[in-house]
């Protein structure tokens, strides 16, 4: 007998492709994206983030990228808008999404009509810029790390996802995630089940101490029995808030989800 699977919703597009970010040139990134096509993993895998210097090339190359531009701390915001207004006017490729670090000019980048993701600085600062986004609408989202260097840790992420759900706020998170369940082998921080779990507890106005708790559960089956549990309804309202995790190599997260039966694919 296969295992029972989650609802689709809880996963579709919940992988952005930041490999542009970290290392990988233009051509390698479109490679593995036209490797994607057609496949079951492309079902997982949502926007392709870019800096903004590898804006123009992508924008020559053929078939049609949905891209989310995403600003470094020194990028000047005027140079960043006019390349966002590239693709915004581009015939086949769509603008779906601007990445900017939390600074006094981030608003400029509304201007756009897509959605902002404003990178939170770690510790208490970053909670409390979240006042400035609420009641907001759909158009702002708050972004903070959950892994590689200066990712926040465990309680510090509950409270974000806490302060994100009471002040309904959508978050997107960058680095990755620690495999698919907190404490596999060789993997650090929170797992992507556990955050999606936690994420639910969040819109249930669950405490941070619960939330805490939540993302260092790493008892395999407990986990897996939740996630499992997740109806199609329940799914919608947590992808609602909780939109999408970016990672250096988007196949790493969809074999973590196929190792645990999680795909259709796997089942």
């Amino acid at each position: 007998m296969s295992a029972v699977l989650p609802p689709e919703p809880l996963f579709a597009g919940l992988f952005d492709d930041a490999s542009a970010l970290v290392g990988a040139t233009l051509q390698e990134t479109l490679e593995s994206r036209a490797r994607r096509v057609g496949t079951p993993e492309a079902t997982y895998v949502g926007s392709l983030l870019l800096p903004p210097r590898m804006v123009r090339p992508a924008l020559a190359t053929k078939g049609a990228l949905r891209i989310a531009i995403v600003a470094g701390l020194t990028d000047d915001i005027d140079q960043f808008i006019e390349t966002a207004e590239l693709v915004s006017a581009h015939r086949r490729h769509e603008l779906v999404g601007l990445h900017v670090p939390y600074s006094p000019t981030w608003r400029e980048a509304l201007n756009l009509l897509v959605p902002v993701v404003v990178r939170l600085p770690a510790g208490g600062a970053g909670l409390d810029a979240l006042d400035e986004f609420s009641g907001s609408g759909p158009m702002i989202r708050a972004g903070i790390r959950s892994g590689g260097e200066h990712a926040a840790g465990s309680a510090e992420l509950a409270a974000f996802v806490r302060g994100c759900a009471l002040r309904s706020v959508a978050f997107q998170l960058a680095g990755g995630l620690g495999g698919a369940i907190t404490g596999e082998a060789g993997r650090h921080g929170p797992g992507m089940l556990n955050m999606l779990l936690a994420t639910k507890l969040a819109l249930r106005e669950r405490s941070v101490e619960d939330l805490t708790a939540v993302l260092r559960q790493d008892d395999r089956e407990l986990v897996l029995t939740h996630i499992r549990g997740i109806t199609e309804d329940k799914a919608l309202q947590i992808r609602r808030l909780f939109r999408s995790v970016s990672y250096a190599d988007v196949r790493t997260a969809v074999q973590d989800l196929s190792s645990h039966a999680l795909t259709a694919a796997a089942s």
